[in-house]
């Protein structure tokens, strides 16, 4: 595995590196807005909770043995902190993972979501050489199942009354992708 603590990518936008200690504010920032939460079984967050993800994020960027990748989504210029996004290992398949993402609500409809999960993507695939890349999202989240399927991922699997949080049960979208599937669409890119 690399040694994730060193990694940032870079794209046209954007730098994703591994969170920092100060990266804290700008995520309590974003993680006390219901609307960011709203689809998510966690929010809106207390300091204490922001505190713990940053430091769970940090912890996991620095273990070897961890399974989850975390990176800070930072705007290329000015590395200023917009989001978050992560790549988690499957607990049993080392060549499968799923992705997920937040961005602050100002940086919504510019295309950050679509740009940090398709280098994740990437990165799965090139980096930790995975055969297959999940996403699932709370079925009324239009705007993350855009992203996943702008990254090229197809949806796999409906999952019915899936998970109960904020009061009522929701259901899921699993959105998938392989690594056969990433190539070929990532070959006709480059030529077109």
């Amino acid at each position: 595995m690399p040694d994730h603590y060193a990694t940032i990518i870079e794209t046209v936008r954007l730098r994703l590196r591994p969170f920092r200690q100060e990266d804290w504010a700008a995520v309590h920032e974003y993680a006390t807005d219901p609307e960011i939460s709203r689809f998510q079984d966690w929010g809106p967050n207390s300091e204490q909770d922001t505190r713990s993800f940053v430091a769970k994020c940090i912890e996991s960027s620095g273990n070897p043995k961890s399974r989850s990748y975390y990176f800070s989504i930072n705007l290329l210029g000015d590395d200023q902190h917009i989001g978050g996004c992560v790549l988690t290992l499957d607990p049993h398949s080392i060549k499968r993972a799923s992705v997920g993402y937040t961005i602050a609500r100002p940086y919504w409809k510019l295309g950050y979501a679509t740009e940090a999960a398709s280098e994740l993507l990437k990165y799965g695939f090139t980096v930790l050489s995975l055969r297959s890349i999940t996403g699932s999202c709370d079925a009324s989240n239009v705007a993350s199942r855009r992203v996943m399927e702008k990254a090229g991922m197809r949806l796999s699997q409906t999952e019915r009354n899936a998970k109960f949080f904020k009061g009522r049960w929701r259901d899921f979208l699993e959105y998938e992708i392989t690594y056969d599937v990433w190539r070929l669409e990532h070959e006709n890119r480059q030529k077109a």
